[in-house]
């Protein structure tokens, strides 16, 4: 059981499939140095950004129609 918990910690998964973890973020001095509002204007502006680009996007396929 030992054994399990140290592969784990690794980033190994008990099934064999690799984990990806990467827990190190870096915060660009441009956002670091925006106000709360600023930050939160910025949100809103690539939310709505977000869902023009997703009017876009073709429907997707359920995985089960994709034949192989």
């Amino acid at each position: 059981m030992m054994e399990k918990k140290m592969i784990e910690s690794l980033g190994f998964h008990r099934d064999g499939k690799i984990l990806i973890i990467d827990d190190n973020v870096e915060i660009p001095d441009e956002i670091k140095n925006m106000s709360h509002e600023e930050r939160q204007r910025r949100i809103l502006l690539l939310e709505e950004q977000g869902r023009e680009e997703g009017k876009n996007l073709p429907d997707p396929k359920p995985l089960l129609a994709i034949q192989a």
